[in-house]
């Protein structure tokens, strides 16, 4: 598990990994912290592929080839709602990628805990570096950003610097 440092203090503590298994990429966040201060609001509509998922609560990742500028940003929420971004280059042509699957998306809810589970089938075997990333919007209105590291001087899950390599 690789631990998602805040970008500000907050109560949340979070872990989470990626890999490949079998035909699936397979991400796993785990929260820890008083469930009950969590916003776990997610838009409402039928479709399961939304934009702006992450206004609410919602778990991310990041990939891309080190030899190449394009990369992929994943994004999904508690209701199994997600989407999947296209990037040319940092933040440059950003669109839906073309994806013709439904990611499965579970998650169990205790009260100090929250694990969810992010299965879809893998699409590209070349993506070796990237971010595991988290918002995380409490009862206030805070917004929690997660992250491995956080190399900006405001929370960008886009930032390449703070990218890792990842084993897939």
């Amino acid at each position: 598990m690789i631990k998602l440092t805040p970008y500000s203090p907050s109560q949340y503590k979070v872990e989470a990994d990626i890999k490949k298994e079998a035909k699936s990429l397979v991400c796993n966040f785990f929260v820890k912290g008083e469930m009950s201060t969590l916003d776990l609001t997610t838009p409402k509509s039928e479709n399961k592929r939304l934009d702006n998922l992450w206004k609410f609560t919602c778990f991310e990742f990041f990939l891309k080839n080190k030899k190449q500028k394009s990369y992929i940003e994943f994004n999904a929420n508690l209701s199994s709602q997600w989407n999947l971004y296209h990037f040319d280059d940092y933040r440059i042509g950003m669109k839906e990628h073309q994806y013709d699957y439904n990611p499965k998306v579970y998650h169990h809810l205790e009260k100090d805990s929250l694990s969810i589970d992010i299965s879809l089938p893998f699409f590209d075997d070349s993506y070796n570096f990237g971010t595991l990333t988290c918002i995380l919007i409490d009862n206030t209105g805070k917004q929690n950003f997660f992250a491995p590291m956080h190399a900006d001087l405001k929370p960008n899950f886009h930032d390449q610097k703070s990218f890792i390599d990842l084993k897939l």
